[in-house]
């Protein structure tokens, strides 16, 4: 190994992946995107939930339901253009 490799092992991976042209989405795998992401949120927003009860904290309790609300209202959009 040569000291470039040894310091940036990665270097020309991340050359090669910079280099590749990705193709944009389309509309509908963009809302599919969305709601893959919003399952990522709702599941982080579940365990702030838990943490908020674990300290009794009704504040923090209060803002993390008004956005997982907020997460199922997008879901319904989100799916409602899908299925359109």
């Amino acid at each position: 190994m040569d000291d470039k490799s040894k310091n940036r092992p990665f270097e020309e991976l991340w050359t090669t992946i910079k280099q590749q042209e990705l193709e944009p989405l389309s509309v509908e795998d963009g809302y599919r995107w969305g709601l893959t992401h919003l399952q990522y949120v709702m599941k982080e927003l579940q365990k702030l939930e838990s943490r908020a009860l674990a300290k009794h904290d009704m504040v923090f309790f209060n803002d993390v339901r008004a956005s997982m609300i907020r997460a199922l209202e997008a879901e319904t959009h989100l799916k409602n253009k899908l299925n359109s």
